[in-house]
């Protein structure tokens, strides 16, 4: 490699972890240096076979993705993507499974049960929930 001292490519005085392990112990992750909020802990809600009204809420859950993805992004996007924009469909079912077990009353149930965020929740949160109850 040729070139001016400032553009010539520089040789790593280190090459790898396997012949200089000590070099890369400060890029380590201890669970002590994650920070964070509290963590809300989830229900344990068990598995269930959907009847029609189920099925149902399903539909009317999806249409109303749909219908928000639609209000927030272009149509061309929605076409390729649908109602997943707003609301994956794991969330979609965790949705059902809470609403199941009777479990989603507030907005603040909503933010403790699903992994959304705290904007997400106080955009659509009450939207969602008229659709659920």
């Amino acid at each position: 490699p040729t070139g001016c001292s400032r553009c010539i490519p520089r040789v790593s005085p280190v090459c790898c972890d396997l012949c200089h392990p000590e070099f890369f112990d400060k890029y380590q992750v201890t669970p002590s240096t994650i920070t964070g909020g509290t963590v809300l802990k989830k229900l344990n809600i068990k598995p269930f076979d959907m009847d029609t009204t189920h099925i149902g809420l399903k539909k009317a859950l999806h249409a109303w993705c749909h219908d928000q993805a639609v209000l927030k992004y272009t149509q061309s996007i929605v076409r390729i993507y649908g109602g997943k924009l707003v609301l994956p469909d794991e969330i979609v079912d965790h949705l059902i499974s809470c609403t199941h077990a009777h479990k989603l009353d507030t907005v603040l149930h909503l933010l403790k049960e699903m992994d959304l965020s705290a904007d997400w929740v106080n955009e659509l949160g009450e939207s969602v929930l008229a659709v659920i109850h």
